[in-house]
């Protein structure tokens, strides 16, 4: 049986990718901390909002 205390695997910027990161989706107790390149940008789906729903207008967000 594995050792259920946390674990933290670190890597360069070189490891930095889906196909490296993607193995600690399915891991459990073992986390990446990877080091990405300054002129990164992160992206991710927008948050859906319930039915009806508006939005707070741009001066009061």
């Amino acid at each position: 049986m594995r050792n259920s205390k946390p674990k933290v695997v670190v890597a360069d910027s070189l490891y930095g990718n889906h196909f490296f990161l993607t193995i600690f989706q399915m891991l459990k107790n073992t986390f990446a901390l990877v080091r990405l390149r300054s002129n990164l940008t992160f992206f991710e789906q927008p948050l859906t909002r319930a039915k009806g729903k508006k939005a707070l207008p741009v001066n009061m967000a």
